[in-house]
């Protein structure tokens, strides 16, 4: 079966599916991802998880840190055509966006693959929030 659907008010997915509004999402979520590592039971011998998130005045960028380590983040920022992520090791993931034939707005990270959301995140973050645990 299809998963192309039959009628699709393309033009209002594809409005949706613009850096801005998917930059606004990807904080929404990054608070959400803040939220459930620093809910987790601490690690033995390790102090408790105390991640945070700030977005900056203009709007246009937000970083995800560690409490009491603010040389260490993950930075988001909202350029023209793309968002970039900035990570710690000092590269750079660039997001750009698809309005696939599925009429589902998909990410796409250094030109590769249609990602959702969380699997960017998951990319941006994963390392960033438990590798202090190897």
């Amino acid at each position: 079966m299809s998963t192309i659907p039959q009628e699709l008010n393309w033009v209002k997915a594809r409005s949706e599916c613009s850096v801005g509004h998917v930059f606004s999402q990807l904080f929404i979520d990054a608070e959400q991802d803040v939220k459930g590592i620093n809910l987790l039971p601490p690690t033995p011998g390790y102090p408790p998880p105390a991640f945070a998130v700030q977005r900056n005045e203009a709007g246009n960028a937000f970083v995800v840190f560690e409490a009491g380590n603010t040389n260490a983040m993950v930075r988001f920022v909202l350029a023209q055509d793309r968002i970039v992520i900035a990570l710690p090791d000092g590269k750079q993931l660039a997001i750009t966006l698809t309005l696939n034939n599925e009429g589902m707005c998909k990410l796409k990270v250094n030109g590769e693959g249609e990602l959702e959301r969380w699997q960017v995140r998951r990319m941006a973050l994963e390392s960033f929030f438990f590798d202090r645990f190897r």
